[in-house]
């Protein structure tokens, strides 16, 4: 499989990683993204009692730790540029809710900003040129070498989490060190799960900002 391939079957799987999390909400991108920026420092889960628990969990810190670093980087280049996060959220409703294709969708937003714009005197005022200092400063970020990076990372991830589940599931009675290894894969799981999601989110931004970057011209 190339990586053309690897990236539009994880795109599939990153849609419907955020669309689990997600409900009918015109802000729910933006809700995403506060709450995958929020998310805590890699903390290393170890199982010694358990050698394959154990190094899922040592697999799964280090892709939750990759992507920790890479939604970082995401934050700092978006987290002063409100304007286009709106953008990307608008676009994320207009796909999720009215079901729109996404060229349609960003030439729709696109549109309606620079036609509201038109109306404002004061240039400080406008949104368009915030809008595209926001796709400027994501595209800094060279997007499609990140794609590149986070692909096998996210693949992995996912890999790993299914290996934690299937291995947790053959955990039988209630002893304490069945009940230890327990809680022990739910902790792994949970960082998995976490660490998808942010790759995923983060796989569907790059993605629009790329494509974004022809407006900004």
């Amino acid at each position: 499989m190339n990586f053309t391939q690897k990236m539009m079957m994880f795109a599939g799987l990153a849609v419907m990683v955020i669309a689990s999390g997600c409900s009918a909400d015109r802000n729910a991108m933006a809700k995403e993204y506060e709450r995958l920026a929020a998310l805590p420092p890699v903390q290393m889960n170890r199982c010694p009692s358990d050698r394959a628990l154990d190094s899922l969990g040592v697999a799964i810190s280090k892709h939750y730790n990759f992507a920790h670093k890479l939604m970082k980087e995401f934050v700092g280049a978006t987290e002063n540029r409100r304007e286009y996060l709106g953008f990307m959220n608008e676009i994320e409703y207009l796909v999720k809710e009215e079901k729109m294709e996404e060229p349609a969708a960003m030439a729709k937003v696109v549109k309606e900003i620079q036609e509201n714009d038109a109306k404002i005197k004061d240039p400080k005022e406008k949104v368009w040129p915030r809008v595209v200092e926001g796709i400027n400063a994501t595209n800094a970020l060279d997007p499609v070498k990140k794609l590149r990076e986070l692909a096998p990372v996210a693949a992995a991830t996912l890999k790993a989490v299914a290996d934690c589940q299937e291995l947790a599931n053959s955990f039988k009675g209630f002893d304490p060190s069945t009940i230890e290894k327990g809680l022990c894969a739910a902790k792994i799981i949970k960082q998995g799960v976490d660490a998808s999601e942010c790759l995923a989110f983060l796989t569907i931004q790059f993605q629009r900002t790329i494509k974004a970057k022809y407006y900004a011209k």
